[in-house]
């Protein structure tokens, strides 16, 4: 059985435990922490006014329910074994898949004969039907399978992008489910659908190359493995996640929803298989519906109303709407004679000039071999060349490219450009529709150096892409200062829909280190999060915009800038409305040529402003070799001794043959490396391993990297130095464990240096208004927890938090489980109201009734060797975050809070009497139960006790009064129970 890994928030994950034995769902997030609720609210909002408008649309037309047909295709990513084998599974399997898929959405599966008779009112067939693909993207007869070598062995929750880039389908008109080998017992995860309210994590989950379900392939269909989870029910659940369903128990304990009211309340996931309902939160838990982690053979409904959720996201959400009117499930009819136009291979040549030098690559769509054919490029309506290829061989599905004479544009301007096929096998092309590949291009004289924009008056910037773009008035320092206004206000263009602003082409300095500056302007309605920005670099001559180009990227309240009411269109009213960013180009400097695109999403929200672009690119010198990166160093370490990557860059007009790297520590040098023979050439760059060792224990240590030129003077020594802060504790919790608020072991820690946490007796607090920086983070990081020994791990505490409207400030828990310093895995994020427990006042300090306790569940986390957990604080320049009675338990079960000493409870009990303690330190505790008759039933001493919840089973007793008596050094107690069976 694989172990658990789970990682970052808001895709749905499917994983398994080699512990707890558990099915790991959707957010990437251990159970019982949901999604941001704040934003979940907003959505299950909008999901509830849709599915209302659904309804009275169906009654007003007396229509029957829709059936839905999903088109899919299956991406196998092997390592490349043989068919059949290792990851490149057999057809059959994902034949059987698809059979699973269509019998669970249909309930028509075996197993719904077992669905306990108190959820059978509830099941629902949902209507929905899955068919492999018959015709891909490009309109070629297809299985619907695509198999792919890939590039790793395995793949892991950060593999998307990856495995988008092997093979994928547009995702607005097919499910993509990459089945492959994921690592670390990862069973499956999805992308949750998008949303153009608050609710869904468009920073994550707009990306439309990666929009699908990825199944491990051992989980994949029924019946190859030996496991609990071997019946094709991960694809079931992780299709549901797709579709917009959130699991069974709400992400959280009793009073959580899934916003399915014929769902339950449940106070946590379901294991294994019960052979009758639990009971939980007042009710029968529904742990046989597909969106809980039952073992997949005590799998077999969906709900009313998850049938009605999924048929809302079907009918509303970008790239779900679209599914039904895909061609994907229409068969294609082939012509004879058939050449497409599929791509453009290059258009420009390498420096962006006058001179075109455009290549296309063609394909053979249709049933003859294609012999000889004709192409045309037209520039701006003109006839410019004719290409007669003979003797072309071209099989059906074959490609070749073509490559056009170079040709010298007239000047600078706008040129729509054209390549078509005029003839086919000496015919005609039997299918016009894929013979014209059109591109229009936008030519500037490149510029250099220094280059700046305010758009006062008229430059070689493009508006382009969407009618959502152009000039408009927008204070700043100046009241009739201009800008560039993306108009998302109201807007009737579709959601998701972009505009680009395009800068001219731009001749980097190789010698240089090239920044871009903008100011940017924006007011984020509370309700919105599909606005975004995007900031995206050209190295093709604004050919074409990669995704791994984004060099800057905001979306909804991250791009606020405004805390004017946002119910009207958007004007800034002066310069403390808009925000700057600076943004380092130097990673481009290779490329030479390159363009800046300014990329607007709309999501129906309002207008965004850009102005005061500033591209520099910085003296030249001779001799100037500089630190360009240190990565994988940790600001918190288990180990004195710590390895990073020194990234080093010549900037200068000379060839450098060697440099020395050296540290400091606090001042103190710690060794000097000399590295001869690099031959690193003007603008060329290289990355060398740095040991650093002897970082002192238990305080905050200032780490200064330093390289210097060895036979001449550096004439730029201001980049020639990298300063960070570590602090190297080995300390470990020992259990039981609440944080010691007069002498916290806890790390208080800022990445710039400063600490920010204050400490009484009462609580831990951070200022986050008085003199911090936006964005600003304070952290609290734990000693090392070693999870090998414990059955169960969890993290609780008590957090108040005033909220000013406007300010919103985040807590954050973050894990790092290898102890490398990195803690990038987020398990809890809450700002602003979410975040809130009391509106803030002037004076406000919390009292007894601002006060909320916080559980989430590590559990997850045992099968790693180290954990160390952070608390972090990020300033909005609101107000005070408060913490109190920080804990941590050996279990999984939420631990209740209690103000006093001691708590024993139910009482009546029936079959189990829970004692629960609040102790102010460590002591041993004797928990003692006696009869009316005075016979001792039970008699223990628990030593080490602190905040521990201790069982006493009493299914044996008779029933009647019991006197409990507790006994510690620091008090005494004796109280009556009632058990009664």
């Amino acid at each position: 059985m694989k172990a658990l890994l789970l990682l970052v928030s808001f895709i749905g994950i499917f994983s398994l435990s080699t512990l707890a034995q558990e099915k790991c769902g959707t957010m990437m997030l251990p159970q019982n922490i949901t999604y941001r609720t704040e934003r979940a609210e907003v959505f299950e909002t909008w999901l509830a006014q849709k599915s209302q408008e659904r309804r009275l649309q169906r009654a007003s037309l007396r229509s029957t329910e829709e059936e839905y047909t999903i088109p899919v295709v299956v991406h196998i990513i092997h390592n490349g074994e043989s068919l059949g084998n290792g990851a490149n599974i057999p057809t059959d399997q994902v034949l059987g898949q698809i059979d699973i898929l269509n019998a669970d959405y249909r309930r028509t599966n075996d197993d719904a004969s077992e669905t306990f008779p108190e959820f059978l009112p509830a099941a629902s067939d949902a209507m929905i039907n899955f068919q492999l693909a018959v015709r891909d993207p490009e309109g070629l007869p297809t299985t619907g399978i695509v198999r792919v070598a890939g590039s790793r062995a395995n793949y892991s929750l950060s593999s998307g992008q990856l495995l988008s880039d092997l093979s994928y389908w547009p995702a607005e008109d097919y499910l993509n489910i990459w089945v492959t080998d994921l690592g670390s017992g990862l069973l499956g995860y999805a992308q949750f659908p998008v949303s153009n309210l608050e609710g869904m994590d468009v920073d994550r989950v707009s990306n439309p190359y990666t929009d699908g379900v990825v199944i491990d392939y051992e989980y994949f269909g029924a019946g190859f493995n030996a496991d609990d989870f071997s019946q094709g029910r991960t694809a079931t659940h992780e299709i549901g996640h797709y579709l917009g369903l959130r699991h069974i128990w709400g992400d959280g304990g009793c009073g959580a929803d899934d916003y399915c009211a014929d769902t339950p309340e449940q106070e946590r996931s379901t294991n294994g298989c019960p052979t009758i309902p639990d009971e939980s939160c007042g009710s029968l838990d529904m742990g046989q519906n597909f969106m809980d982690y039952t073992d997949d053979i005590c799998m077999n409904l969906f709900t009313s109303d998850q049938k009605e959720r999924m048929h809302v996201i079907l009918e509303n959400s970008p790239r779900r709407v679209t599914l039904a009117n895909s061609l994907g499930l229409i068969p294609p009819t082939l012509s004879d004679n058939d050449l497409g136009v599929r791509q453009w291979v290059s258009l420009y040549n390498s420096s962006c000039a006058e001179v075109l030098s455009p290549i296309v690559e063609v394909r053979n769509y249709g049933n003859n071999v294609i012999q000889d054919f004709e192409l045309q490029l037209i520039i701006e309506g003109q006839l410019v060349e004719e290409l007669q290829i003979n003797s072309a061989n071209l099989p059906f599905r074959g490609l070749q490219l073509v490559q056009f004479s170079d040709v010298a544009l007239p000047g600078v301007g706008s040129y729509a450009i054209e390549v078509r096929v005029k003839s086919v096998n000496n015919d005609s092309d039997d299918n016009p529709e894929n013979d014209l590949l059109l591109e229009t291009i936008h030519h500037t004289v490149p510029v250099t150096g220094d280059y700046y924009t305010d758009f006062e008056s008229p430059n070689d910037w493009v508006l382009q892409s969407g009618s959502a773009l152009s000039l408009s008035l927008a204070p700043k320092e100046l009241a009739n200062n201009t800008a560039v206004q993306f108009d998302f206000f109201e807007s009737s263009e579709a959601l998701g829909t972009t505009s680009r602003l395009e800068s001219p082409v731009i001749k980097l300095n190789p010698s240089s280190n090239p920044r871009l500056e903008f100011s940017y302007a924006y007011n984020h309605p509370p309700e919105n999060l599909a606005e975004a920005m995007f900031v995206v670099v050209s190295t093709d001559c604004g050919l074409t915009y990669l995704p791994e180009n984004t060099v800057f990227q905001s979306y909804g309240s991250g791009l606020n800038s405004s805390n004017q009411p946002s119910d009207q269109a958007f004007i800034p009213a002066g310069s403390n409305e808009w925000k700057t960013a600076s943004v380092n180009l130097s990673r481009f400097l290779d490329d030479n040529f390159i363009r800046i695109a300014f990329v607007g999403q709309n999501g129906h929200g309002n207008r965004l402003y850009i102005d005061d672009v500033l591209i520099s690119a910085g003296p030249n010198a001779d001799f100037d070799l500089s630190i360009e990166e240190v990565s994988n160093y940790p600001f918190v370490t288990c180990e004195a001794e710590i390895s990073q990557e020194v990234t080093i860059s010549n900037n200068g007009n000379n060839s450098v043959t060697a440099f020395e790297l050296n540290y400091f520590i606090n001042g103190a040098e710690g060794s000097t490396v000399l590295y001869e023979g690099v031959n690193l050439d003007p603008f060329e760059r290289t990355t060398v391993a740095l040991d650093l060792s002897g970082l002192p224990q238990g305080i905050i240590s200032q780490l200064d990297i330093e390289v210097s030129l060895v036979t001449t003077d550096d004439q730029v020594p201001e980049n020639n130095q990298f300063t960070t802060y570590t602090y190297f504790d080995p300390s470990e919790i020992s259990f039981p464990y609440r944080l010691d608020l007069s002498n916290p072991d806890w790390f208080n820690f800022s990445p710039e240096g400063q600490s920010g946490w204050e400490f009484n007796d009462d609580f831990t607090n951070v200022d986050l208004n008085t003199g911090t920086e936006l964005n600003e983070e304070f952290w609290l990081v734990s000693p090392t927890i070693y999870p090998e020994q414990l059955d169960g791990l969890s993290l609780s505490f008590d957090l108040a938090y005033p909220h000013l409207d406007g300010k919103n400030d985040r807590l954050i828990v973050a894990i790092d489980w290898d102890c490398d310093g990195i803690f990038d895995q987020e398990i809890l994020s809450r700002s602003g109201a979410q975040l809130a427990t009391a509106e803030f006042t002037a004076g406000w300090g919390p009292g007894d009734d601002d006060w909320r306790r916080e559980f989430i569940n590590l559990s997850n986390y045992l099968i790693f060797e180290e954990v160390r957990i952070a608390i972090k604080a990020v300033s909005q320049q609101g107000t005070s975050i408060y913490l109190r009675d920080i804990e941590l338990f050996p279990s999984s079960r939420p631990s209740i809070g209690i103000t006093n000493e001691l708590r024993v409870y139910p009482n009546p009990a029936t079959d189990l009497i829970l004692v629960k303690f609040n102790l102010d330190r460590t002591e041993p505790a004797t928990i003692r139960l006696v009869d009316m008759k005075g016979q001792v039933l039970f008699d223990k001493t628990f030593e080490n006790t602190l905040n521990q919840t201790y069982e006493l089973l009493t299914a044996n007793e008779n029933n009647g009064m019991y006197l409990m008596q507790i006994i510690t050094p620091s008090f005494k107690s004796t109280q009556r129970v009632i058990i009664w069976h």
